[in-house]
């Protein structure tokens, strides 16, 4: 991530962020990927689909490839999350037999907020 992404991410202005929220959210509501693709015009993005996917919000002059915003947000990715969506639990992390948490306080804390 470059200084300026991560400079609009800190302040809450960044499109990349809101976009990846976007996607989130619409992805949990959504019951197949003509619903998904629905939902997100409905979100205001314009849809560009090629090679890559992207999205243009109404505020944006250029498109966004999904793929930039990370490697769980490519097209594919995104038909699995929403095909699997009720398998989708997360990254569990299991404090009492991991030994990487037992012996280490930070890491304990840091395991018990990623599992919430």
């Amino acid at each position: 991530m470059n200084w300026y992404d991560w400079n609009e991410d800190k302040k809450g202005s960044s499109y990349k962020s809101r976009l990846q929220f976007d996607i989130d959210r619409t992805t949990k509501q959504s019951i197949n990927w003509q619903d998904f693709l629905s939902k997100m015009k409905s979100c205001g993005y314009e849809i560009k689909q090629g090679k890559q996917i992207a999205f243009r919000n109404k505020n944006q002059q250029r498109f966004t490839r999904a793929k930039t915003i990370g490697a769980n947000y490519t097209e594919e990715k995104n038909k699995d999350r929403v095909r699997n969506k009720d398998k989708e639990i997360g990254n569990i992390i299991d404090i009492k037999k991991s030994e990487k948490a037992r012996s280490s306080k930070g890491y304990e804390q840091w395991a018990t907020r990623h599992n919430l």
